[in-house]
């Protein structure tokens, strides 16, 4: 790990939860919120819904991975941690990197799909490299998915019109087209925020990018 982005990261990540904590319990200060237009609320709110649909398609994107692909994760424990307490360590890990892997989840259905060094998936195809011994990037596709999988798009198409449908809350006319804006606009940016925390990789020497 990099001491300064470690610690940077979770400081936004703590500062950020703790902004949240005290408007959801004491609200916005009342100099602030006579000059935030009411629309701009519901937007958020529009956006809360999104990302959170979004991310749940993820989730249940990576459970079916999970499911489907359990003969490699089986034997990528046997593999990697043979043993109770290897298991229960290697266990502890993947779930550490389980924000990360939801993330990937919900890039696949946006159909924009992942990459693991020189493997790629996504609901159009598949392109897969050596298979990884670490139990979540054993689900990884290898096949190339059937037609039918391009029916995931539908769930972003959903997570959408979720957001719609909160933002009509919002003042008659022009302020729910300015609050759906303000919907699209920070789910457009929280996601592509998380995408790229969670895709990030580092090269420091030579020989390192090139076997990348």
């Amino acid at each position: 790990a990099a001491p300064w982005s470690a610690m940077v990261g979770g400081g936004l990540v703590a500062g950020g939860a703790a902004a949240v904590g005290v408007v959801r319990g004491c609200g916005l200060p009342p100099e602030w919120a006579d000059r935030v237009p009411a629309w701009a609320g519901v937007g958020v709110g529009g956006a809360a819904v999104a990302g959170c649909a979004l991310l749940t398609a993820g989730a249940l994107a990576l459970f079916t991975a999970l499911t489907l692909g359990a003969p490699a994760v089986a034997d990528a424990y046997r593999t990697l941690a043979p043993g109770a307490g290897a298991g229960f360590g290697l266990t502890l890990l993947a779930l550490a990197y389980l924000p990360n892997a939801v993330v990937a989840g919900t890039c696949w259905v946006l159909g924009a799909g992942i990459g693991v060094g020189a493997a790629t998936a996504s609901p159009f195809g598949v392109y897969p490299g050596p298979r990884s011994s670490f139990p979540l990037l054993a689900a990884l596709p290898t096949a190339t998915p059937p037609a039918w999988v391009l029916a995931v798009l539908l769930l972003p198409v959903g997570a959408g019109a979720l957001a719609g449908w909160t933002c009509r809350r919002g003042p008659a006319g022009a302020g729910r087209l300015s609050a759906a804006g303000v919907a699209t606009g920070l789910t457009v940016l929280a996601v592509a925020v998380l995408a790229e925390l969670v895709g990030r990789r580092r090269a420091d020497r030579p020989e390192q990018r090139a076997e990348e």
